[in-house]
């Protein structure tokens, strides 16, 4: 695999076997994790120029508010990024992350929802 940035609750990776980036998240999140996260996931980009990100929220238990999932979607400039994230149907994490695919389609941003890997990894190399 590739290098590892931790930050609990979420683990950011570079997958040089995929040439992405990973995130996994697990337990409660904050806003103030998911903006570290993206710092990290922002020096991991500009390092080796990748533009797909993986994000596993399958272990979370809990999820952003609606205003900090719009605050964190519109605050950043995720243009050019392909954002894929995994949920499961009915978690906490769901719902939440359905709000942040709508939204970052009104801004023009490529995130979306999958329940399963194999269809987040086709989206992010179609």
């Amino acid at each position: 695999m590739g290098e590892v940035r931790s930050q609990m609750p979420q683990i950011v990776n570079f997958n040089k076997e995929l040439n992405i980036i990973e995130v996994h998240s697990s337990g409660d999140i904050s806003a103030e994790d998911v903006k570290k996260t993206i710092s990290q996931i922002a020096d991991i980009r500009r390092e080796h120029g990748l533009n797909k990100v993986l994000v596993d929220c399958r272990e979370q238990s809990s999820a952003l508010g609606t205003m900090d999932t719009f605050q964190v979607v519109v605050k950043d400039d995720h243009r050019g990024i392909r954002t894929a994230v995994l949920v499961i149907a009915g978690q906490a994490a769901e719902e939440g992350n359905k709000f942040a695919e709508t939204v970052a389609a009104n801004r023009g941003f490529a995130l979306k929802v999958f329940y399963t890997k194999e269809e987040a990894m086709e989206w992010l190399n179609s």
